[in-house]
């Protein structure tokens, strides 16, 4: 299932059972308590492939760790003992 199908479901099951709306009022959209097309569509149009304008956090890969976590070796004052 991808991000947008889970969006929708997720709404849907809680009570919007007959679909989202297309849109919504600007100060609804942007406190994220009201689904919208509308917003799916700007977070598409934004390459917001991860959907974090619709309350998604990103995932990051292990690799991303690694190479943050050596980075911080690098960059700090601390000498490894071993």
């Amino acid at each position: 299932m991808s991000r947008m199908e889970a969006y929708v479901s997720k709404w849907e099951s809680r009570c919007y059972s007959e679909g989202i709306p297309d849109e919504v009022s600007y100060t609804l959209e942007k406190s994220h308590r009201v689904p919208s097309y509308r917003a799916i569509a700007i977070c598409i149009l934004k390459n917001d492939l991860m959907l974090t304008g619709l309350g998604f956090s990103g995932e990051y890969s292990k690799w991303s760790r690694v190479l943050k976590e050596e980075k911080e070796k690098r960059e700090s004052n601390q000498l490894d003992l071993l």
